[in-house]
């Protein structure tokens, strides 16, 4: 599944939350819409969701650059969210001299840590 325009995540985001997406084999989510941070947290919060993306194995967001955004991803990812991902990629906007926030480095060791630990999660395979 391709997101293009980033007004459709609250839509896809609902699906979500209402359990429409168990039993969809989405294998890929690539949200390619440049992504503003009200719209990332909204989907961060769908993919907390109990069973949500359960088939998903590729992640992929284009966002703007704010430091912490990151962290809202993948601290919804330490729970066993999605247990058969295995690729996330999170592209920003302009990167040139970006730097990247620890505490973002340090929510995705965590993440990484917590899935580790979970029985049926795959491990990351690329990030």
């Amino acid at each position: 599944m391709i997101v293009t325009e980033q007004e459709t995540i609250p839509t896809f985001c609902q699906a979500v939350v209402q359990g429409y997406c168990r039993g969809v084999e989405l294998v890929e989510l690539d949200v390619m819409a440049t992504v503003a941070q009200e719209r990332l947290t909204l989907l961060a919060g769908a993919l907390q969701m109990d069973g949500a993306l359960p088939a998903l194995r590729t992640l992929s967001i284009k966002c703007e650059f704010t430091p912490g955004l990151v962290s809202h991803v993948v601290r919804a990812l330490s729970a066993g969210t999605a247990p058969m991902l295995q690729q996330i990629s999170i592209y920003w906007e302009d990167y040139e001299g970006v730097v990247f926030p620890n505490d973002d480095l340090e929510s995705i060791a965590d993440m990484l840590e917590a899935r580790a630990r979970i029985p049926g999660c795959k491990g990351l395979e690329r990030g």
